[in-house]
Formats: C-alpha cells, structure tokens, sequence
C-alpha cells in the first residue's frame, strides 16, 4: 500500500512538471506573438520574407500606331449643313488627341476648306512627333532552392522595379505636357464649323489639294484622307486634272445627301470608282446619323 502510495505522488509530480513546461512554453510564445512578431515564425519554421518587394502595377502597352499623314478637307454652308461640319470637326480633334500616346510613329495633319475654289485653303497644318513606347515593366524573379541566390534576384528585382517606375514617371510627364500642346493645336479644329460660299462646292481641288499632301510619303505610312462633304461637286475632274492617291483610306463622312437614295448610292459609286481609280486603298461612306453614332476613327 505504502510502495502504491509512492508511485502515485511520482506520477502527480511528474504530470505537474509536465503541465509547468507546457506553460512555460506556451507563454513564451504568447509573449513573442504579442511583442515580437516577426520573431513567431520561427516556432514553426516558416518566416515570410520581410521584404517581399514591391507589388507590380498592370500596364499595358498600347498597339503600335504608324506613321501618319492625316489630311481633313470641310465642306461648308450651304452644300454641308455648319453644325454637321462641327460635329466632325470635334469627332476628328479628340481622335488626334486619342492617338498622341506612347508606342506610335507620328501624325502629319492638315485641315483645308472646301470651298468654290478650294486649292491652297488651307486652314491648320501641324506635326505629333513620334513618341517611343515606354519600357518594359521588369519581371519578378523566379526562386530555386538556394535562399542567398533568392535574396539576390530579390533585391535585384527591386532596384530594377523602383528605376522603371521613376522612368515611367517622367515619361508621362514628358507625355502630357506634348498632349497639353497637340489640344491647343485640335482645339483650332474645334473651333471651325466650315466656311460659307455659295458660289460653288470645289471638291476636286480639295482632293488635289490632299494628293499633294500624301506626295513623297515615306514607306509604311499611313495616308488618310477624311471629307466632311455632301459630295455634290460644282466643279470637275477635267478643270481640276489628274491626281493620285496611291494607297490612300478615304472616309466620307456627315454626308448629307439630300436627294433620293437611289441618286446618292449612283453618286456615292460614282466616287467609288473615281478614288479607286486614282489608287485610293480604301474608301467609306457614312450619314450624319452614322457617323455620331461611330465615331471618326482613323
């Protein structure tokens, strides 16, 4: 009974100092947690790395745009209602401010009058310079098994992460102030909804004016010709002469044909077969409706 006795205070004892260690242990690490919280990884072998880096920010590199030589030719009163004229005078504007952006190769613009003699009525011609693309945003590292070879790509990845983000930086700086400058320039062609004469409507010399425009153009550009006109000529191709327009779009646009369907589809073809003739690569035709709804895209 006696030797029992004596191995029961053993176990209690034992269970006791037990119990203590297991309280000692786990106040411990209550008071590492509570105080020291990058130091409570290490109880269960796992730290997270203090230093994990910065955090990419998405961007997205926008299509490259071409070389471009952009000439816009406004019919007026009366033939080409004045607000139809402004209305694309404003459609055309914000699509040059669109593309004065990063990763495109330039913009040629003239803007010219339609009028009853519309060779050299010029109105407002300027130049967007190209503007390279902005540089690829770094890659965050890959880790192996080496931890010394991980901190390595880790910091190196940093360094290389805050050097893009101050480039960027000052790239869009660099591209707003050139942005602030292209909207003085659109807000000319904002302004205008056209010239009033009723003398006539010279849409041949307008064109001819435009081929003289895409003449000795550089490979690979792009020629666009945009006429805001009801396409109702007064004058024609024999006074004006030839001319060529050799790989050039052509878009009609606002084209208030006031007279039956079947006479503006016959005049609209008639047009057709003339650009194409003189090498146009593309040619479109919309109505004011239309061309609200779309847009004017180049």
């Amino acid at each position: 009974m006696e030797k029992q006795s004596k191995v029961t205070v053993a176990a209690v004892r034992r269970y006791a100092l037990i119990s203590l260690v297991a309280l000692i242990i786990a106040s411990s690490i209550v008071f590492v947690v509570k105080y020291y919280p990058g130091g409570a990884c290490k109880f269960i072998g796992s730290c997270p790395n203090p230093n994990p880096g910065p955090t990419p920010t998405p961007y997205t590199q926008p299509q490259y745009i071409p070389p471009t030589i952009l000439d816009v030719a406004l019919d007026g009163d009366p033939w080409e209602p004045h607000n139809l004229v402004h209305l694309a005078a404003l459609a055309i504007a914000n699509q040059i401010d669109k593309d004065t952006r990063e990763n495109s190769g330039g913009m040629e613009v003239y803007v010219h009058f339609i009028t009853s003699h519309s060779y050299h009525t010029d109105y407002i011609s300027f130049s967007v310079p190209a503007i390279a693309a902005f540089p690829v945003q770094p890659t965050p590292p890959v880790c192996g098994s080496d931890p010394y070879q991980c901190k390595k790509l880790k910091d190196a990845y940093a360094v290389a992460y805050v050097t893009w983000q101050q480039t960027i930086k000052a790239r869009q700086s660099d591209l707003a102030a050139l942005q602030a400058k292209v909207h003085k320039l659109t807000d000319r062609i904002r302004a205008t909804s056209g010239i009033f004469d009723n003398r006539g409507s010279d849409i041949f010399g307008a064109v001819l004016e435009a081929a003289q425009h895409f003449q000795n153009a550089p490979a690979h550009t792009r020629k666009i010709l945009v006429l805001v006109t009801d396409l109702q000529s007064t004058t024609t191709e024999q006074e004006t002469g030839p001319f060529s327009l050799s790989k050039v779009s052509i878009q009609v646009v606002f084209e208030n044909c006031v007279f039956s369907p079947v006479q503006c589809t016959a005049n609209n073809n008639y047009w057709r077969h003339l650009f194409l003739a003189a090498g146009s690569l593309s040619v479109t035709f919309s109505d004011p409706q239309i061309s609200q709804a779309q847009g004017i895209v180049f």
